[in-house]
């Protein structure tokens, strides 16, 4: 078991595995910077270029946009549909211009095989991403990301995000921010979507502090 723990640990240090208020601060920059976009989706200038804009976000991206050729940065998302997945584009491309896209739609089952996790190792190693996002539902994602490590031949930062990838494509609606605020956000999603998420808030976290209290 210490063995086991020990694994644990390490594999946790080489993840990067983001806490929902660092998720939470990453939406509210989006939709801060999405403000400040046209119906085109430029930016408005009258206000973005007058003295008076708060937009810390604009100001940093601008920047970015001037020297986007000399530090373009790849970032990969695996996971969700393609029809997620061109959402997902379309806005890093609106938002983001210095950064390039590559994304990978797994089969959506239960169980993958050995084909299928060879094409998505397959995938990210010649992607080569500068970051990486997996989005296959929790703990299906950390589960697949943590036998897979040794396998993929990449030096970037990995996260398993899970719901973000709708947060951001804007299929999913976030929880309102005072469930945000007041870490009830599980519970929001577990009121929208009974069905689908009571297994893993009212079985799994029981279970989940049923072994931390054993530890």
């Amino acid at each position: 078991m210490n063995k086991v723990n020990e694994e644990l640990r390490i594999k946790n240090e080489e993840l990067e595995q983001p806490g929902s208020m660092i998720v939470g601060q990453a939406d509210e920059e989006l939709k801060m910077t999405k403000r400040h976009l046209t119906p085109d989706r430029e930016y408005n200038k009258e206000c973005c270029g007058s003295n008076n804009c708060n937009n810390s976000s604009f100001l940093i991206l601008n920047s970015s946009f001037k020297k986007r050729s000399s530090f373009k940065k790849k970032v990969m998302f695996l996971g969700s549909s393609e029809e997620v997945l061109e959402k997902i584009r379309r806005e890093v491309y609106y938002v983001y211009h210095n950064l390039e896209v590559v994304t990978y739609s797994p089969p959506y089952k239960a169980v993958f095989s050995d084909e299928d996790n060879r094409a998505m190792i397959d995938a990210i190693n010649k992607a080569d991403p500068d970051l990486l996002w997996i989005g296959m539902t929790a703990p299906k994602q950390e589960k697949w990301v943590y036998e897979h490590w040794d396998e993929l031949d990449i030096r970037c930062h990995v996260g398993t995000i899970g719901a973000v990838f709708d947060f951001f494509a804007g299929t999913v609606k976030r929880a309102p921010e005072w469930w945000q605020r007041h870490g009830l956000e599980w519970l929001y999603r577990l009121i929208s979507e009974p069905r689908r998420m009571w297994r893993r808030y009212l079985i799994g976290n029981v279970l989940f502090l049923w072994n931390i209290s054993k530890e």
